[in-house]
């Protein structure tokens, strides 16, 4: 509607400024716009359905074919992205043992804790520029002895349980031991 509005009141510009008739200046603006649309949708069917395509960066291809095949950049937790929850996908994980350090949500609000976990699910999304983005981790808690799911934008470290090595980024440990 705004558009409709802007392109109107544009028409009226330039017939105030030429002296034009405003319903000439307006199906001219108008036409302009159609013809414009109208190439851009020749022009990405190209670029989907013909070997020009194949010509395309692969973050392009990806984007204009629709897959959504995860990349292999993976983001670190972040506590400042937002979740992209209409499109997420999930892995399956081998059995690993993990102990992480999370911002815990509740009652106690704030505090960090420890837990030891075996991961057994990873939902992630892919955004625009490819990266794959982890939004939360379903889990056994060794501590509350039943599966329970963590948000990945809160767990702030990681690490092997057995060998105390630190996992620079989880998601893409956890990527690396998918099934």
């Amino acid at each position: 509607m705004q558009f409709i509005v802007g392109v109107i009141a544009l028409a009226g510009l330039i017939a105030y400024f030429t002296g034009i008739n405003f319903i000439k200046v307006t199906e001219y603006t108008i036409g302009t716009i159609v013809v414009l649309w109208i190439t851009w949708i020749i022009t990405s069917a190209v670029m989907v359905f013909t070997p020009l395509g194949d010509r395309l960066p692969t973050a392009q291809k990806q984007r204009f074919r629709g897959k959504n095949a995860p990349g292999t950049q993976i983001e670190p937790p972040n506590t400042r992205r937002r979740e992209d929850a209409a499109h997420t996908d999930s892995i399956r994980i081998e059995h690993v043992r993990v102990t992480i350090q999370f911002s815990a949500w509740g009652s106690g609000r704030g505090i960090v804790t420890s837990r030891t976990i075996v991961p057994y699910e990873m939902h992630y999304f892919v955004d625009r520029k490819g990266i794959t983005v982890p939004t939360a981790i379903e889990a056994y808690c060794e501590l509350r002895k039943e599966m329970r799911t963590f948000r990945y934008r809160r767990i702030m470290n990681a690490y092997d349980p057995i060998t105390g090595e630190i996992i620079d980024n989880l998601g893409l440990y956890l990527w690396d031991r998918q099934r």
